[in-house]
């Protein structure tokens, strides 16, 4: 029987018909922690659909991510250098930089678009510095 008491992320995001797009948004899952098909995850997975598969599943239209946001992702790091480390290779790998880098002390963020310009928020939160 399947343990529903531990709470689970699914990740669904689109993808134009390239083949560097898909091969980036694959690196791009691993790096922040997908598993591949066929490995179990503890609390995130990411199926990336290319869109006439991922029509199948609603009857609404695809939004045109050049002209409006349909998601923000963000996906939590243990440490600011994490964030980085991560948003930089985002960046070497193709995506674009979105916003100003954001510090208050206990939170840090960056962000960006990916190859088919879906908005990424990596953060970092020091709850320490909350309490």
């Amino acid at each position: 029987m399947a343990d529903t008491t531990k709470a689970r992320e699914v990740l669904i995001t689109i993808t134009q018909d390239s083949r560097q797009a898909v091969d980036t948004l694959v690196d791009h899952a691993l790096k922040i922690g997908a598993k591949p098909a066929g490995e179990t995850g503890e609390n995130i997975f990411a199926m990336l659909l290319k869109e006439d598969f991922f029509q199948t599943f609603h009857k609404e239209g695809i939004a045109d991510t050049t002209k409006a946001r349909e998601v923000l992702i963000t996906i939590t790091q243990d440490s600011r250098q994490a964030v980085d480390t991560l948003v930089d290779h985002a960046l070497k790998i193709g995506a674009k930089p979105a916003g100003e880098t954001q510090d208050y002390d206990f939170m840090y963020s960056r962000s960006y678009l990916d190859l088919d310009n879906h908005l990424w928020e990596i953060a970092y939160l020091d709850e320490s510095a909350l309490k």
